[in-house]
């Protein structure tokens, strides 16, 4: 009974030091990987104080486990854990629940909604395993699928960055896919199905204002396949627990690739992971500073396994039950990995991504000027639109993206902005974009956009063009409304650039090409330059994208020499010719809809013309 007592002293004087330590400094979001010998236990405390044990290890030998995941809670200053993950029903997982729920407070379980497949879940081990989970969880259970979240709180004065801990993928189900995980698919490397638990387990994407840490239990190669290909549903993370223990039926190359972690936690045994394929995979990865492991792999040579002062358990020591520890301060923008409570830390920068709006649904983009001007910067396009066309451009404000690969475009386009590093406050320019992203009606993700940058959580990125020209609200957009417009615009861009082909001529050599071979010449040279170098691309330069085929839909007004006045037609549409070169009499308004046709001026400016009444009034000697 002393005994007892005694220990329970020490248990709360260690408690008391652990919170006031905690209280003493920057409040962080804190990892641990446990060491259940070849089994998995993770434990999540939020800075906020609330945790997510994922995972619970293996029922024997009796009390290892358990210890270990008590010992890291002890650790962490924890008198209850918040929510407890199953991620799939394979006995080094959840062996040990029992014996963890007797021994502190769980409030909320999780699962996936189903055992494990009748060929695996029907002996006399699973049995028992199954009637000490109903025993521990007593019905307690939410049912967690691809694209569901777990309620973690969130600073309500907002001082801390958001934190957010998201299923991905569960049951072969991946978010923001509908199809089958297993299906084959050309130019891929795919699987054979596979039938076990291990492909339907839990994935969780966990971030921290911009830190992100991937736990995809022991899903395997075709259901890793989906989550990054062709659509990366994840983005690059700063710490990667390595799926299914380094084994190499998991681990897909692309799912490595496309993670591109700076840190790797494999959560091995003494004989069971990292195999050779994924350790070869991982250590080639070119941003991965570190790839931890909980265990020494006596099945592998030295140079198959990491340096020793990564290894929470080395070779001579396999029951020296360590785990390994992440502390993420978000606001510094450094994660700290240290093995066990007093050995070796290291320092690792956050990765600095963009907003990841891929699992949105839903995007909503608040223009701070008329999308008109915000969509078009340059005036001359303006007048090629009808009073329909403008209206309709106006209506998009806010424009709202629903479209699954109009987002998924917007997204990838974001993730090519460069950082350029934190910023307090806001640019002097106005912004002239709010941007929100939903997902089943809740924010996900909201910045700001100016011009060229976009701000994110006090960081500041930068993308290689203008962000208006990223929202399907360009001449790229392919909606029925402004189709007719995005092929004038093509066709003004088209007449501008041969117009300033005549501007670079004039020079250089004081002069315009002969208006009977003026084709012939701008052909010549751009191949003795090398600007194009097939009979295609030479072609392409001369078609109005709205007339169709033809060698050259625009003439050459002769009139116009290259000492004339800038308001000069120099080039008008006409119907397809070669060289084609004369006065008003060839100017057609038939290729487009509504009718009209572009003429460019002596100064490469570009008019749409609508009306006989419109060519009259041009210049045209």
């Amino acid at each position: 009974m002393k005994r007892t007592i005694l220990l329970g002293l020490l248990f709360s004087c260690v408690l008391v030091l652990s919170l006031m330590a905690r209280g003493g400094e920057s409040r962080r979001l804190d990892i641990y990987f446990l060491d259940m010998a070849g089994g998995a236990s993770t434990l999540i405390v939020t800075p906020l104080g609330e945790s997510v044990l994922i995972d619970t290890g293996s029922l024997r030998p009796e009390h290892r486990d358990a210890d270990r995941i008590l010992r890291a809670c002890q650790d962490a200053g924890l008198t209850q854990i918040d929510y407890l993950v199953t991620t799939h029903f394979h006995s080094d997982h959840f062996g040990a629940i029992l014996e963890v729920t007797q021994r502190i407070p769980v409030n909320c379980f999780f699962d996936k909604g189903a055992r494990a497949p009748a060929g695996e879940g029907n002996n006399k081990q699973s049995r028992e395993l199954y009637a000490r989970y109903e025993q521990a969880t007593k019905g307690n259970v939410r049912t967690i699928r691809a694209g569901d979240g777990i309620p973690l709180k969130n600073d309500p004065s907002g001082k801390l960055p958001t934190i957010r801990l998201h299923c991905v993928a569960a049951e072969k189900r991946v978010e923001g896919f509908a199809g089958d995980v297993d299906a084959p698919i050309d130019g891929a490397e795919m699987k054979p199905p596979d039938q076990t638990d291990n492909a339907r387990s839990i994935a969780l994407l966990l971030t921290y204002g911009p830190f992100k840490f991937f736990a995809g239990g022991d899903i395997t190669w075709n259901v890793e396949h989906q989550l990054v290909h062709p659509v990366n549903r994840i983005g690059k993370v700063d710490l990667y627990q390595v799926a299914h223990h380094g084994l190499d039926l998991s681990n897909n190359p692309r799912l490595l690739r496309a993670l591109d972690p700076t840190v790797a936690v494999a959560m091995n045994g003494p004989r069971k992971g990292v195999q050779a394929r994924t350790f070869t995979d991982l250590t080639a990865l070119p941003n991965l500073q570190a790839l931890y492991q909980i265990h020494y792999n006596t099945t592998r040579p030295d140079e198959g396994n990491t340096r020793p002062e990564l290894i929470a358990s080395p070779r001579d020591n396999p029951d020296k039950g360590e785990f390994i520890k992440a502390s993420v301060d978000a606001r510094q923008g450094t994660f700290v990995v240290q093995v066990g409570a007093t050995g070796p830390r290291r320092t690792f920068a956050i990765q600095q991504s963009p907003p990841d709006i891929s699992r949105c649904t839903r995007i909503e983009i608040r223009w701070s000027e008329p999308v008109l001007e915000t969509a078009y910067p340059v005036a001359g396009n303006h007048k090629s639109l009808n009073t329909a066309e403008a209206a309709y451009l106006e209506s998009l404000r806010p424009a709202v993206l629903e479209d699954p690969t109009r987002i998924h475009a917007l997204a990838d386009s974001i993730r090519s902005a460069q950082y350029r590093g934190v910023r307090r406050g806001f640019p002097a320019m106005k912004p002239f974009a709010h941007v929100a992203g939903y997902r089943d009606g809740k924010l996900q993700e909201s910045f700001t956009m100016y011009g060229s940058l976009l701000i994110h959580q006090e960081r500041q990125f930068e993308h290689e063009r203008y962000f208006s020209g990223l929202w399907g609200l360009t001449p790229n957009e392919k909606t029925p409304e402004l189709q007719p417009f995005i092929l004038r615009v093509d066709c003004a861009e088209k007449a501008s650039q041969l117009g300033w082909y005549f501007w670079g001529r004039s020079l250089d050599k004081k002069e315009y090409p002969d208006a009977a071979r003026w084709c012939d010449a701008i052909t010549q040279d751009d191949l003795s330059a090398g600007r194009l170098t097939t009979k295609e691309e030479v072609a392409s330069q001369f078609r109005c994208p709205a007339a169709g085929e033809g060698r050259c839909h625009y003439a050459l007004n002769p009139n116009c020499r290259w000492k004339s006045a800038e308001d000069v037609v120099l080039l008008f549409e006409t119907k397809a010719g070669w060289n084609q070169h004369g006065g008003p009499e060839l100017f057609t308004i038939d290729h487009h809809d509504p009718r009209g046709g572009c003429v460019v001026l002596n100064n490469t400016s570009v008019q749409f013309i609508r009306s006989e009444q419109g060519l009259r009034q041009l210049r045209w000697k």
